[in-house]
């Protein structure tokens, strides 16, 4: 059985008896090594098709993306962002999931400012943009999210 336990369910307990870890989550509720991997990378391809918008409708107009879908964008990202919480992998790689998941907050920080650059940009206000542009540029530059998955990406593939 593959089942699915969301963060939610975890922080909350399962069984009735508080989850304080997720090695102490049986190997039944886990996902298989190949499910895993598929699932990983569904996940990250909807988040990079919604990321990979995003930058040029704020930066590059001469693209031709939609500064006013920013926001249903960054909120698409987030939704893929949680989405990583929902599955597990098979015991052996939960180091490199907490990884994925530790990461992601920075990720969160960068939809953001990545919305509040979008919402600057719509009302002309250039001191917000410019200040959304630097916690943007910040927040990527100290993103692990790619290396922590491309780690996992790699042991998958062992």
């Amino acid at each position: 059985m593959a089942a699915v336990i969301t963060a939610a369910i975890m922080l909350s307990g399962c069984g009735g008896s508080y989850v304080t870890s997720v090695s102490e989550i049986p190997e039944s509720a886990r996902l298989s090594k190949e499910d895993y991997k598929e699932r990983l990378l569904e996940t990250y391809q909807s988040w990079v098709k919604e990321v990979t918008y995003i930058a040029p409708a704020l930066f590059a107009v001469e693209l031709g993306n939609d500064i006013s879908e920013v926001p249903a964008c960054a909120e698409r990202a987030r939704a893929a962002i949680r989405d990583f919480g929902t599955f597990l992998p098979p015991k052996e790689l939960d180091s490199f999931h907490d990884d994925i998941l530790k990461s992601l907050s920075v990720e969160r920080d960068w939809l953001d400012a990545a919305e509040r650059a979008a919402k600057a940009k719509q009302s002309g206000d250039s001191a917000a943009f410019d200040a959304a542009e630097k916690d943007i540029q910040q927040y990527a530059d100290t993103s692990g999210f790619p290396n922590a998955l491309f780690a996992m990406i790699h042991e998958l593939n062992k």
